[in-house]
């Protein structure tokens, strides 16, 4: 199946470029288990089907440049939540962390290189002190991302 179509000035001409966007739901505490990827379950859209809501995790179609983004909410501890970006299971590319008072938003983004096949997600930390995430059902929890180039 033919994915997109690239003009020879390099643009993409096809117009149903692969992107997605997923909320949590629920109500109370996220399931916070140590070195656990993050599911949001309830898809807003996902051109491409290329985020699995049953597993949290994005298969980049193509080689190219990726744009993520993750927003999520702290419980009320006074702990430091720590995530991940993580790069095929295997690799924290960036830090996402945020102090776990007074319900902080934690908020990030990351421009990555993926190679076709490679997989993105949000991962929690290694430590049960550092995963307290908060959601309802005000859907304050999302994961988005997509192709830029």
């Amino acid at each position: 199946a033919e994915a997109m179509k690239i003009s020879k000035d390099g643009y993409i001409t096809q117009a149903k470029q692969c992107s997605f966007c997923a909320e949590k739901n629920g109500t109370g505490s996220t399931p916070n288990t140590v070195n656990a990827t993050q599911v949001f379950q309830t898809e807003v859209f996902d051109v491409g089907g290329n985020y699995d809501n049953s597993t949290g995790v994005f298969t980049a179609p193509v080689a190219g440049k990726y744009f993520f983004y993750v927003q999520m909410l702290t419980n009320s501890t006074d702990n430091r939540c720590l995530l991940f970006f993580n790069k095929n299971d295997s690799s924290n590319v960036m830090e996402i962390s945020a102090t776990s008072q007074n319900y902080n938003s934690i908020k990030s983004s990351i421009l990555i290189s993926l190679a076709a096949n490679d997989t993105m997600r949000v991962k929690n930390h290694s430590s049960s002190s550092h995963t307290k995430l908060y959601s309802d059902s005000s859907y304050q929890n999302q994961f988005m991302g997509w192709l830029v180039c």
